[in-house]
């Protein structure tokens, strides 16, 4: 079943067409007067698990620096679903009734790669894809929020070795990796930890780092930023934040049992970096907008 977009309160009734929504140049005269406007919300939050299993740390770490979130992430969500009429839908709604906002955190990604890489597709193909249909949701947001600085980062350096469950999901995420590890942690676990991290630096660097290079010449007010290596740092491990210890996966003490998700310390962690390291102009200080 597809995922459902969570409905927000509204006292209006949409009457849009996919016809008219491959336009949407020419929506925002039509829909201003059905979306509820005012909100106020100053950070938008779109995208998978990370921006709703996260929700509430994000709002609190918000809160603590004047801003507030309008959140519309959808748990399982893909760049390729983002890219689709029902959720562009939502996320023109988001930016109609927060006229004030600034900034749109977009965690997308994570799921494509899960998907394409257990389908046993390559790392390559499943990236260009997804800088394919994230392009589609940039050129959406340049023509209907041109002043919204959209920022995405590639996750964080997971942590494989929680358990036999973390295991077997890492021999289909990282299945490239494969014959480095042997199947035999003892003679060969440290080579598939560098090799699966490396999966993760090439999705920071050939998926949000492409898109990055291509913002300036296609118009998007975009920021690829760079958080690998921030649960290392948090938990002293030597590293810093966009500078990963490619040696070694992720402090287990960030992340929940699934392996792919933080618990609620390393949401409030890595989100209180992101923010002081790339959203501080969207709250209720004198910092420049980076």
């Amino acid at each position: 079943l597809s995922p459902r977009f969570p409905r927000r309160q509204s006292t209006s009734t949409f009457f849009v067409s996919n016809q008219v929504l491959g336009m949407w140049k020419l929506v925002p005269v039509v829909i201003a007067l059905a979306v509820s406007v005012g909100e106020g919300a100053t950070v938008i939050v779109a995208g998978d698990s990370w921006g709703s299993g996260g929700a509430a740390q994000f709002a609190q770490v918000a809160s603590k620096n004047g801003a507030t979130v309008d959140n519309i992430a959808v748990g399982g969500t893909t760049a390729a679903d983002w890219a689709t009429d029902h959720y562009l839908l939502a996320l023109f709604e988001a930016v109609s009734r927060n006229r004030d906002a600034t900034h749109l955190w977009l965690t997308v990604g994570g799921n494509d790669v899960m998907r394409g890489m257990g389908q046993g597709k390559e790392l390559h193909d499943i990236l260009q894809k997804m800088v394919v249909d994230t392009s589609v949701i940039l050129d959406h947001l340049k023509e209907n929020a041109p002043q919204i600085k959209v920022i995405q980062f590639a996750y964080d350096i997971p942590n494989y070795g929680l358990g036999m469950d973390c295991l077997f999901k890492a021999a289909h995420m990282a299945h490239n990796c494969n014959s480095e590890w042997g199947g035999i942690p003892a003679s060969g676990w440290n080579n598939f930890v560098k090799c699966s991290n490396g999966n993760v630096v090439d999705i920071q660097t050939n998926y949000v780092g492409t898109l990055g290079q291509q913002s300036r010449a296609k118009g998007w007010n975009y920021v690829a930023a760079n958080m690998l290596g921030t649960f290392q740092y948090l938990g002293g491990d030597g590293a810093r934040i966009g500078q990963p210890d490619m040696t070694k996966f992720s402090p287990s003490t960030y992340w929940l049992n699934d392996c792919t998700h933080p618990n609620a310390a390393g949401y409030t962690g890595i989100f209180t970096e992101f923010w002081d390291l790339y959203l501080k102009s969207a709250g209720n200080t004198t910092l420049k907008s980076f």
